[in-house]
């Protein structure tokens, strides 16, 4: 879900009438903060919605639940203006890059390959080795 989550935001377009732009971001935004690949904890969620463009500042208290942080941005998604909402658009679309970055710099998405199941294999196997055939 999280592939086609990243490709959805990489496709978000500034160009669409306010509503469009509304729709979008609620479909693309909520999931992503949601998403425990991405932020697995919420003081790292913190940072990312620090730099979201809203006009009153998320509370510490609302970081102790995923759902009262999205309550939180629905409700300031609901009322923003088109410029606020192509600025947050654009705040989520490079967090998505920066996450496929780490992602791809990790390792993260890579298919294991015959060598990483050998390699797994002959650590935790008793006396036997196997070839790399």
């Amino acid at each position: 879900m999280l592939k086609h989550l990243l490709r959805k935001i990489n496709s978000l377009d500034a160009r669409k009438s306010a509503e469009a732009l509304k729709i979008d971001l609620y479909s693309t935004l909520i999931p992503y903060i949601f998403s425990r690949e991405v932020y697995n904890d919420n003081k790292d969620l913190k940072e990312f919605i620090d730099k979201l463009s809203l006009k009153l500042p998320v509370k510490d208290y609302l970081y102790s639940a995923r759902p009262q942080i999205v309550a939180r941005i629905s409700k300031e998604i609901f009322h923003a203006e088109k410029e606020m909402l192509v600025e947050n658009m654009n705040v989520l679309k490079k967090d998505a890059e920066r996450f496929m970055e780490e992602s791809k710099n990790n390792g993260l998405g890579d298919k294991p390959t015959k060598k990483d199941f050998v390699e797994v294999i002959n650590k935790y196997s008793r006396n036997k080795e196997i070839g790399n055939d």
